[in-house]
């Protein structure tokens, strides 16, 4: 899936939470440094073949924690790949300003 990737697939909630909120306060300005303007950052689920119910449960929840951020994270669907999500640049860049980085203040 390239440079601009996080691979959550395996994590438990905790754990893709705990990930999410330490990228987002932390490694951003890293992940963003590398991609062009038309580049979308890449979350990688999993399909949900491991949950036991063939459900994307880890997906969804990655869906919810992004939305409960301050401003919420919207992300794609990634229709070449079920088990991936996609978000624009542009919804990324309130959270390089140190001072208001919501993901920084929950860890």
């Amino acid at each position: 899936h390239g440079e601009n990737a996080l691979d959550l697939h395996g994590f438990h909630h905790t754990t893709a939470q705990f990930v999410l909120r330490y990228v987002f306060a932390f490694k951003l300005r890293d992940f963003m440094h590398e991609m062009d303007e038309s580049s979308d950052l890449v979350i990688v689920t999993g399909k949900g073949r491991h949950s036991g119910k063939n459900q994307q449960v880890l997906k969804q929840f990655v869906i919810e924690e992004l939305l409960s951020f301050q401003p919420p994270v919207e992300c794609r669907k990634y229709s070449a790949d079920s088990g991936v999500l996609r978000i624009k640049k542009s919804q990324l860049l309130p959270y390089i300003n140190d001072e208001q980085n919501y993901a920084a203040k929950q860890l």
